[in-house]
């Protein structure tokens, strides 16, 4: 009787996502205050699921960050595309990955906050 393998594989992807969305709901809900506190910058847009959040700085910077399982558990990647005017400053395009979601906060605070200096000097 193996009509119950199918099933039980779309259940355990389901248990999987659901877990995925679990460990990134922290960063979804920072990034969610973070989009309402910086709502009147037109410059900075946001787009926000339960697996990954872009943030699209100007018209030529996009910053994503996702979870990806790592080991028995999982971690996060932060992937920057864009065009730079000081590429002394890039990060490679592999992108960087973060233990926590307080770090993955933190980096995303960081650069939107870099970005809205730069934008007014």
């Amino acid at each position: 009787f193996r009509s119950g393998g199918k099933r039980n594989k779309e259940e355990a992807d389901k248990n999987s996502q659901d877990q995925v969305a679990r460990f990134f709901e922290p960063v979804v809900l920072a990034v969610t205050q973070l989009k309402s506190e910086l709502s009147n910058n037109k410059q900075i847009e946001f787009r926000i699921s339960d697996h990954h959040v872009e943030i699209h700085l100007g018209k030529n910077r996009k910053v994503r960050v996702e979870v990806f399982r790592y080991g028995g558990g999982h971690k996060f990647r932060a992937i920057e595309e864009g065009e730079y005017e000081h590429p002394e400053h890039h990060a490679p395009n592999g992108g960087r990955n973060f233990e926590t979601s307080g770090e993955t906060i933190n980096f995303l605070a960081k650069i939107c906050a870099e970005f809205i200096v730069n934008q007014n000097e």
